[in-house]
């Protein structure tokens, strides 16, 4: 069950416009939704007694991204329906004409539709394609990207709620693992205590903005103070503050290593610290020696293991080529769009530059994850440059059958690899 507390959700992903008299029907659909991960706006979930009802209901339409329509005969004899879809489409849905629509049709009895509404199209659950129809719902209602501007945070325990909510908007809207997600929310409590010992006042308030696409996520947390220095926080244990009983390092320490970019400046008065996290982590090799060697347990998931779980990459002083190695069992249908993501950034791949592959420890690879491959591989032969491969024996396979080896290099150790671009 979601908090009680509308104030406290920072958006709602859907409002649900009903009738009381459907709501045997309604029920089932917000726990479907609520089990899909989206946050929807119910009134029987967060209407509490003594509050105000149009209070509590214009609260919720201001937050929520989209309005579901649910129509049935009854629908448009309530006086409440009348009045939160008259509000929402005269305020949110005419006024935004050429934008994303927010206001969703979704039919759930055969009805007569008021002109206004039946020129929208509708999500239909009346007929015998409910399933696909409840998927289309479902994927309007989880854009593929973010935000949260300047939302205040409550002291003390309250606070987790909002880096919670963010956590899962970033597994279902933006493809991010578990434990990434999970890292978010540790640096979010991390900083977001900071900001409250950074300045131990009554008046402090401390305010978190969110940005956040498949790339990845941008944190900043504000304070009433005039700042730190952050890089002294972040170098030295003993002055790190720490919110959970974390192992070292901890506190700033675990946000500086978990973050691709954390800096700190002071805007119109107040502290505030910026935190970049990308989709996937990749952690920075100081050589290609640090690999280690292929033999049985010692591949590079378990070797990986206790350093974040990240990707590694080693860059070559003399610019003659990067050597990604990708920690991941498989590249399938679900994974491949993180691995186009992290490929990404190498793709124009400059002349003379070759970027080497490293998928030793990958035991499988989808058509969808040869299709990136491919489209890298072109990428970085238009600018002038090389994409190569290393692969065990059951990757090596795919890329034999799939004719690979007459397009690109492909080694068939990381021995091999390494030895190779060790020779000038």
């Amino acid at each position: 069950m979601p908090t009680p507390d509308v104030d406290l959700v920072p958006f709602f992903d859907a409002f649900l416009s009903y009738a009381s008299a459907d709501r045997g029907l309604v029920e089932p659909i917000a726990q479907r939704l609520a089990e899909d991960q989206l946050d929807v706006f119910l009134d029987s979930w967060f209407m509490q007694p003594g509050q105000s009802i149009p209070k509590v209901l214009l609260t919720a339409l201001r937050k929520s991204h989209k309005v579901l329509v649910l129509m049935t005969p009854r629908y448009f004899q309530s006086k409440w329906t009348e009045f939160e879809l008259n509000w929402n489409f005269v305020e949110t849905h005419l006024a935004s004409a050429g934008a994303r629509p927010r206001v969703i049709p979704v039919l759930l009895e055969a009805c007569k539709v008021p002109e206004e509404i039946a020129t929208l199209k509708r999500i239909d659950l009346t007929g015998a394609s409910v399933d696909a129809e409840f998927r289309a719902l479902t994927a309007v209602l989880a854009p593929p990207s973010f935000s949260l501007q300047s939302s205040p945070v409550p002291p003390g325990p309250p606070s987790r709620y909002l880096g919670d909510f963010v956590a899962v908007k970033l597994r279902r809207f933006c493809g991010f693992s578990a434990r990434r997600a999970h890292e978010f929310n540790v640096v979010y409590g991390e900083l977001v205590h900071n900001a409250f010992a950074h300045v131990v006042a009554s008046d402090n308030r401390v305010e978190v903005t969110v940005s956040a696409d498949p790339n990845q996520v941008i944190l900043e947390v504000s304070d009433g103070g005039t700042g730190v220095d952050l890089n002294a926080h972040v170098d030295a244990p003993g002055r790190a503050a720490s919110s959970d009983a974390l192992p070292a390092p901890g506190g700033l320490r675990l946000v500086g290593a978990l973050c691709e970019g954390l800096s700190n400046d002071v805007r119109d008065g107040r502290h505030v610290v910026r935190a970049v996290m990308r989709r996937e982590r990749i952690l920075e090799l100081g050589s290609l020696a640090d690999l280690p060697a292929e033999t049985g347990a010692s591949d590079i998931s378990t070797w990986l293991t206790g350093r974040l779980e990240a990707h590694a990459r080693f860059t070559d002083p003399a610019g003659r080529y990067e050597y990604v190695v990708i920690a991941k069992p498989r590249i399938d249908h679900y994974e491949a769009e993180g691995f186009r993501l992290l490929l990404r950034p190498h793709r124009a791949v400059g002349p003379g530059r070759k970027l080497v592959i490293d998928l030793h420890d990958v035991d499988y690879i989808s058509s969808a994850g040869l299709r990136v491959l491919m489209l890298a591989h072109l990428a970085a032969r238009a600018a002038g440059g090389a994409i190569e491969l290393v692969c065990g024996p059951r990757v090596a396979e795919i890329l034999d059958l799939s004719r690979f080896t007459t397009v690109m290099r492909i080694y068939r150790s990381r021995r091999e690899a390494v030895q190779a671009l060790a020779d000038p």
